[in-house]
């Protein structure tokens, strides 16, 4: 019985010990136009452009740095830092929303004609920050 229950600990431990872990990296995200014009022609009506962010696991995410800018690498639209699930005192026209893993960022009322490109990184509670990722 003992060396059953040493065997055991011993699967066990080593199960544990080579579970994947989930990094910043995986994370993933997409931009879209939210809407409230009911005719899918309308393309000159303002929209709030969404920033839905995917993540794995949020257990060690601290922070979502975001860039907009009128060309690759600029932040001169925005250049904003979300704090993990927090959804008051941000600054005029920027949202925050929470879904389980996935979070979604308004950032800005254009219409759907712009042309802006969008950099995002991740940092987690050590201070670690992800590789940034980009969208266009």
């Amino acid at each position: 019985m003992k060396k059953f229950l040493f065997l055991f600990a011993a699967i066990f431990l080593t199960c544990s010990q080579t579970k994947s872990q989930t990094t910043l990296e995986d994370f993933s995200f997409q931009v879209y136009y939210q809407t409230t014009s009911e005719d899918p022609l309308v393309f000159d009506s303002l929209c709030t452009r969404v920033c839905k962010v995917e993540i794995p696991d949020t257990a060690n995410l601290a922070r979502i740095y975001v860039n907009v800018g009128t060309a690759e690498n600029a932040a001169d639209v925005i250049n904003n830092v979300f704090e993990f699930d927090v959804e008051e005192g941000l600054p005029a026209g920027l949202t925050y929303h929470r879904e389980g893993n996935n979070i979604y960022l308004g950032l800005l009322q254009t219409t759907q004609a712009d042309t802006y490109y969008y950099k995002l990184w991740l940092e987690d509670l050590s201070g670690t920050l992800s590789e940034e990722k980009k969208w266009n």
